[in-house]
């Protein structure tokens, strides 16, 4: 039963939402295709719909798994039709995204484009189950090229450490102190200044002025990632840009971490940047 996955493991976080029988057949039938989607419906009758949470043992990395059926994300073989019932994701996005065939086997697709290289993960909904529960994927992105440029521009260099002293003082006179990860941030990227490739402006403050403001956050944002986050400048399409007592980037819209990583956050930043440009 889906309970196993919370057994035994204290890091995760498991809710369940119902399942809308007839609303899934209605959507289905609006779809368009033909083909046998008892294994879905029997799935969910007996699961629900939900999100499962956990951390890797060995990363430390939470996974986040989201549970739901998608009748407009189906993959037909010349022997069986899949259908998308959700997708696994962290900070640096989307990592596999799962399939459930007519013959009740489960499957996973790397990328979006791609569904030619389905893999499949099990036979049965136990199986399925346990692997959800323990596969490990230390997910992290590649970082292009046109990243490192665009933060060349900005007035950021390799091995680039500048010294902070006035935005620890403006802390200071705020009441608060930065962490480890958030003074290692601010000693490479603050006072840069740039744009991205669609001509969104984006700047890291450096002076004692901007630190100085008491830390009168967004609640939401607080209460999910904790009072100590620090407001560290902006970007035109998404507003304030935040950073982590673990030093990782947070933006006010969408309201979400980006990236593993502080070169991830960026280099998933830049890429919202083409989607809206």
């Amino acid at each position: 039963m889906i309970e196993t996955l919370t057994a035994g493991n204290a890091n995760t976080k498991l809710t369940v939402l119902s399942f809308d029988k007839y609303k899934f057949i209605a959507e289905f039938i609006k779809s368009g295709k033909e083909y046998d989607n008892t294994s879905i419906i029997e799935f969910f009758e007996k699961h629900g719909e939900f999100y499962y949470e956990r951390m890797e043992s060995f990363s430390k990395n939470t996974i986040k798994f989201h549970m739901i059926p998608n009748v407009f994300r189906v993959i037909m073989t010349d022997t069986n039709a899949l259908m998308s019932i959700g997708y696994v994701q962290n900070e640096c996005g989307i990592i596999r995204e799962f399939y459930l065939s007519e013959d009740g086997r489960f499957y996973a697709k790397a990328s979006k484009k791609d569904d030619e290289h389905l893999v499949l993960i099990s036979d049965n909904e136990n199986a399925f189950l346990q692997y959800i529960k323990t596969i490990e994927y230390d997910h992290h992105i590649m970082i292009s090229t046109s990243t490192y440029e665009t933060l060349r521009k900005a007035g950021w260099y390799e091995n680039r450490k500048v010294k902070i002293s006035d935005i620890v003082n403006g802390c200071k006179k705020a009441g608060y102190s930065l962490s480890k990860a958030q003074i290692g941030f601010l000693e490479e990227f603050s006072g840069i200044t740039g744009k991205t490739d669609e001509g969104y402006s984006f700047f890291i403050a450096a002076d004692e002025e901007w630190y100085s403001v008491s830390r009168d956050y967004d609640d939401d944002l607080c209460s999910e990632y904790g009072n100590e986050i620090v407001y560290v400048g902006n970007i035109a399409f998404s507003g304030k840009i935040y950073i982590t007592p673990d030093g990782k980037m947070l933006l006010e819209e969408p309201g979400s971490v980006f990236g593993r990583t502080i070169m991830e956050g960026f280099e998933l930043i830049f890429r919202n940047a083409k989607k809206w440009g």
